[in-house]
């Protein structure tokens, strides 16, 4: 192996695709490739970068295995709900006997014991196909009383089993669990539980559910009600038509972002004094506001006082001017800081002395401390300003970088999507269990029911 030396400060004449520094004395380093080895003086900053090129190495190795097993755990759920979860369920749901609505049904078998026989459960396996709503026996308990599956919503109120009886017959729409109990319910007492309980009022569908439409329009007159509330009107009204210029100023926004990214380089010194300077303002501004309100209170409290005391034997009245309605405020103006009374929003003649020395004595102590955060960090504004202009020259580097934000929010709308899909037809793939429901006030009249877990959470 041949060693060339060469003297300080200069650099060594050979390349090599593959190297190692090593330290051989103060000022000397030397290059040893496969057929070429050279000694001398090579320059620090090519030294330090290619001695950080030899470090680099693959980081939080941890953090990404918990992240693969995360994402395998999710892969899992969702391939356990989809093998065994039934998402039709979720659109047209199903009875309180386990017939999914809308399609053809197979029969459920069930067994008293586990030495029993098998049993087909009652109302089991029934054609849903012309059948495409649910619908509550007993709107009064929607959450815990028997769903059936109907042809259509009743478009009018029903208060005899009479009704139930003609509804079926010209209609073919059975109100009951099966055909005949609906036509037999005129004839004699129906089995509970099989037929909805009178009076059966006029509904509704909402996905696929009948929903009562006293229910519906009590939700509707009490939306409107809270959009007629005058503050609400005025925020609505001026949300509105403040909507095109909070448009324009998010577009003015978005382009002095992205302005002031590309001359972060140059003004960076400019813009992490100039932050420093407006944080320590506003601090001492907020607190001066406060204690301009307490001194003109103060003011006129004394004011009042020797006022009083002139006109000891003068009774008083005083009457109260109502100010006129407030009209909702355009932005327009609002923006360009015109219309704006700048002394009604520091008016506090409503508040007392000693509300306001406790509010300025606070807002006091918080602007000293914000101040004085200013003050420490102050000195190590040439580490920011490093950090900017590294982050700016990244940016230049890497523009796809400003895109990153927007992936990001598309990947987390993504990922919820996909949670509440997967949560939703897990609901699908729970057990069927069985129990007992009654809709009366008898103790005998109750009837089995099957259900799924989205049956018993959708209802």
């Amino acid at each position: 192996m041949v060693m060339k030396r060469y003297p300080k400060g200069s650099a060594p004449s050979c390349t090599c695709d593959y190297f190692v520094f090593l330290s051989l004395q103060a000022g000397t380093k030397m290059c040893c490739a496969l057929a070429c080895c050279c000694v001398g003086d090579a320059s620090d900053e090519n030294y330090e970068n290619l001695l950080h090129k030899g470090r680099r190495s693959c980081t939080d190795c941890s953090f990404l295995i918990l992240f693969l097993i995360f994402c395998g755990g999710l892969g899992s759920i969702a391939w356990y709900a989809v093998d065994n979860g039934d998402p039709y369920r979720i659109v047209f749901g199903s009875d309180s006997f386990g017939n999914t609505c809308g399609r053809n049904n197979g029969p459920i078998w069930i067994r008293s014991n586990k030495s029993g026989s098998r049993e087909q459960f009652e109302f089991s396996g029934q054609n849903m196909t012309e059948r495409r709503f649910m619908f509550p026996l007993n709107a009064s308990r929607a959450l815990d009383t028997i769903w059936a599956c109907v042809r259509s919503c009743p478009e009018d109120t029903v208060t005899t089993y009479e009704g139930i009886k003609k509804l079926a017959i010209e209609q073919n729409n059975s109100l009951c669990v099966d055909y005949d109990s609906a036509i037999d319910a005129a004839k004699h007492k129906p089995r509970f539980g099989v037929c909805p309980r009178l009076p059966v009022l006029r509904s509704t569908d909402l996905m696929n559910r009948c929903i009562p439409e006293d229910l519906i329009a009590f939700g509707k007159d009490l939306l409107r009600k809270v959009a007629d509330m005058d503050w609400i009107r005025s925020y609505l009204h001026d949300l509105i038509d403040a909507s095109p210029y909070l448009l324009q100023m998010c577009l003015v926004a978005l382009v002095l972002a992205l302005l002031s990214v590309a001359l972060l380089r140059f003004f960076a010194a400019a813009i992490v004094y100039f932050v420093y300077l407006a944080v320590a303002v506003l601090a001492i501004g907020f607190s001066g506001s406060v204690w301009y309100a307490f001194w003109k209170v103060y003011k006129k409290s004394i004011q009042s006082d020797q006022d009083a005391l002139k006109d000891t034997d003068i009774t008083i009245t005083t009457t109260t001017t109502m100010r006129p309605k407030s009209e909702p405020q355009h932005l327009t103006t609002a923006v360009l800081f015109k219309d704006i009374d700048f002394e009604a929003m520091i008016n506090f003649e409503n508040t007392t002395t000693v509300t306001l020395l406790a509010m300025a004595l606070g807002a006091t102590i918080i602007s000293v401390f914000i101040v004085a955060v200013v003050w420490c960090v102050l000195p190590r504004g040439k580490k920011m300003i490093r950090l900017f202009k590294g982050a700016s020259r990244a940016l230049s580097a890497m523009p796809c970088l400003l895109l990153q934000p927007l992936i990001n929010a598309a990947l987390i709308l993504t990922v919820a999507i996909y949670t509440l899909s997967v949560v939703l037809v897990l609901f699908t793939a729970g057990d069927m269990v069985s129990r007992r429901v009654s809709n009366g006030n008898e103790r005998g009249d109750s009837i089995l029911i099957i259900e799924t877990n989205m049956t018993r959470t959708t209802k």
